[in-house]
């Protein structure tokens, strides 16, 4: 499908209530505890499947719609965030996304963090918040003090930072000076090529070792097979996720709404 012809089903999702989130889990390496789940978006299609966000995100992204999607899906992981809350099951963390196109929306950024204020008082007074906001370091905002200005309301309020596909492009190394990052997520495809790649491996061990060194807890994506777990524990990472584990899952309530 073209780009008009994706956006204008992306556009029509979201007048209709059907960009949803599908739910991956993310387990400890060490022990296999389910640590927490990242939201991811989908699209439910009028024949009932559902389209990954892969396939829709570049047109999206072009037609400048993503900051939309974000914020439905933002809205949602709330939700369900405070839902565990409530069932007395809270996730360690609920890592959700905010792209630069949504951090560049202040209308949108505010109606989020009045969502959070209101609803993360279930957590009491808990100094850190389930919740974790994840920032893609190849899409996001140029300016150092501008990303500190916009997510300061949120750290304030408990809601921790990960940078997410770090190892994929652009340094995220000043973000990680000037930002109080607590997750590093470790870029799928890189983690794919440690088993049959040293340099990627060596790579990935360096990572660690940042992580490690600033008590930062570490994610690694898209793992898919058990040799890539093995590597990954001899490395050090902590925290990971992949069809290996749990494909994202839309939950039966949202595909009812």
């Amino acid at each position: 499908a073209g780009v008009f012809s994706l956006a204008s089903r992306v556009e029509n999702a979201l007048q209709t209530g059907r960009v949803l989130p599908a739910y991956q889990t993310v387990l400890d390496l060490r022990t296999g505890e389910v640590r927490g789940e990242e939201a991811l978006a989908r699209i439910q299609l009028d024949d009932g499947s559902l389209m990954e966000a892969a396939s829709f995100i570049p047109a999206a992204e072009q037609m400048y719609l993503v900051h939309r999607v974000d914020h439905s899906i933002i809205q949602s992981t709330i939700r369900r965030c405070v839902d565990h809350v409530r069932r007395c099951d809270p996730l360690s963390a609920m890592f959700v996304n905010f792209s630069a196109d949504f951090l560049r929306h202040p209308e949108l950024v505010t109606d989020v963090l009045e969502t959070m204020k209101r609803e993360c008082a279930c957590c009491g007074d808990l100094a850190e918040k389930p919740l974790v906001v994840e920032i893609t370091e190849r899409q996001f905002l140029r300016d150092v003090e501008e990303a500190k200005r916009v997510l300061a309301p949120f750290v304030d309020l408990g809601i921790r930072l990960a940078i997410d596909d770090f190892g994929a492009g652009y340094s995220s190394l000043e973000y990680f000076a000037e930002l109080p990052i607590r997750f590093l997520k470790i870029e799928g495809a890189l983690v794919r090529r440690i088993v049959k790649e040293p340099r990627a491996r060596a790579v990935v061990q360096g990572i660690q070792s940042m992580a490690t060194d600033m008590a930062v807890i570490s994610v690694a994506e898209g793992i898919e097979d058990e040799r890539t777990v093995d590597v990954l524990r001899e490395i050090g990472v902590d925290w990971g996720q992949g069809y290996l584990f749990s494909r994202p899952t839309v939950s039966p309530e949202d595909l009812a709404r």
